[in-house]
């Protein structure tokens, strides 16, 4: 009687790679899989299938220093005499850069190594590893975080070298050499160690000059920002608290929708809320405006390649300098999601969700670049009402402020492990009304800097799309 053997068969889902031996010699007998991955593949047969040279960033000669410095510790303070404001891994791709994240320097070692100098591109060296920023004159005054690989080019490459990494190529060569099983971790030979195809030197010479007018542009938009900032503590000075208040008497008959969170009612949003209430001069956000939020849905990722694919919107993409979503889902199968999260030039968006001191209540308005988006489910959006007697630019200016919107919009903040805002209590913020021309300055002065935000974007993407078809014309 024969007898049958039964056999049970696994399939991968995910595409094996053959490596050569002579592969896995280049790779410093490293068997990571990231080693190998299949982007990584494309990039390297391409370019031999093309003839394309691949050198490294450390034999180009472009280099004047890598720099990463020893673990520190963080000693933080409030205070904008003492403090020194430090950017980290996420906060450098930040539009506005971080005021509350200071620490002291003067009893540490080496501490004048840490400032960010003019064109400097800092990179993640951990978590997201890769993600990089060209540093310009806003970065002055500022440290960087022990996580932060500081990269110094020659003027001539520095542009190409930061747009570059920017590009799906670069980050994929440079990500490849991460190592860590939980906490993928770069080292500064990794970066010198980076592959270039080789470009001819018009297309370098143009994606440099592109990406230092680009880095320029952000400047001068950070620059705007700040001088809306100075703008509405001119006009509005008389109701921040002429000193730090360090505690909070509320009467029963003031308790916001029956909450007794400390934060609620912090001594200086309160000191803000009741000098503008005394006023009797204002709007609640909610009689000039519709605050919106979406419901929490499915969403159906396809890769950016993909036809029918759509770019989605985060609460932390939406307070990047550079706008691009890091999320695709589809079209078809998110198509009445993508209606109700679609937002319009002109609409002042909230990230929802977070945690305190991050992008949790830093808002934007909405320019040309984010039109007909769709966003996800953890940015409230903030539509102006037809009969809205208060300018919408200044209305976003004032929402968007770290003077007055932040404090006031996160004050209402719930949850105990991730806060998040309610629609309601923002319907509540008063909006002080100030005479129209101050409005008008106001308002104009936050348009440039949203309109000078999106030229950077443009230079950026153009840098980036110059190097593509380079890449590709082969």
């Amino acid at each position: 009687m024969m007898q049958r053997r039964r056999y049970i068969v696994s399939y991968s889902t995910v595409e094996p790679v053959i490596v050569s031996s002579i592969d896995a010699v280049s790779r410093k007998y490293r068997l990571d899989p990231s080693q190998y991955n299949a982007d990584v593949e494309k990039i390297i047969r391409h370019c031999a299938k093309n003839n394309i040279t691949l050198k490294s960033l450390k034999d180009l000669g472009w280099i004047r220093e890598t720099y990463l410095p020893n673990r520190f510790s963080r000693s933080y303070t409030g205070s904008n005499v003492l403090g020194t404001i430090m950017v980290g891994t996420s906060s450098m791709l930040d539009m506005k850069l971080p005021r509350d994240m200071r620490i002291f320097l003067n009893e540490m070692k080496n501490a004048d190594d840490l400032y960010i100098e003019d064109n400097d591109i800092l990179i993640s060296r951990s978590g997201t590893v890769g993600t990089s920023t060209l540093c310009g004159a806003s970065y002055r005054g500022c440290v960087a975080s022990d996580d932060c690989i500081r990269l110094r080019c020659d003027i001539e490459h520095v542009g190409f070298v930061a747009a570059y990494m920017k590009t799906k190529i670069g980050l994929t060569l440079l990500a490849k050499d991460s190592h860590g099983k939980v906490i993928k971790h770069l080292k500064t030979e990794d970066v010198e160690n980076l592959k270039i195809p080789q470009f001819d030197k018009a297309t370098i010479r143009k994606v440099n000059d592109k990406m230092l007018s680009a880095k320029d542009a952000f400047d001068l938009a950070r620059h705007s920002y700040e001088q809306v900032e100075v703008m509405l503590e001119k006009y509005l000075g008389k109701l921040v608290p002429p000193q730090f208040l360090n505690c909070s008497v509320v009467p029963f008959g003031s308790l916001k929708l029956t909450r007794l969170d400390p934060h609620m009612y912090d001594p200086y949003s309160n000191f803000v809320t009741h000098e503008i209430i005394r006023s009797n001069d204002f709007k609640k956000l909610g009689e000039i405006a519709d605050v919106i939020s979406v419901a929490r849905f499915k969403r159906h990722y396809l890769e950016e390649e993909n036809e029918n694919s759509i770019g989605l919107y985060s609460s932390s993409d939406i307070v990047r300098a550079r706008l691009t979503p890091s999320k695709y889902i589809s079209r078809v199968l998110n198509k009445k999601n993508i209606k109700d999260c679609a937002v319009q030039e002109g609409d002042i968006l909230i990230p929802c969700s977070g945690a305190y001191g991050g992008i949790l209540g830093k808002g934007i308005m909405a320019g040309k670049n984010l039109s007909g988006k769709p966003i996800s489910q953890h940015v409230l959006r903030i539509v102006k009402k037809d009969d809205s007697e208060i300018k919408f630019d200044f209305v976003a200016a004032y929402l968007c402020s770290f003077t007055f919107g932040y404090p006031l919009i996160t004050a209402t903040r719930f949850g105990k492990d991730i806060p998040e805002l309610d629609p309601s209590a923002i319907r509540e913020i008063p909006i002080p009304y100030i005479e129209n021309k101050m409005q008008q300055e106001i308002g104009q002065a936050y348009r440039k800097a949203i309109e000078l935000q999106e030229r950077g974007n443009a230079l950026e993407a153009e840098a980036e799309q110059i190097i593509y078809d380079s890449y590709y014309k082969n």
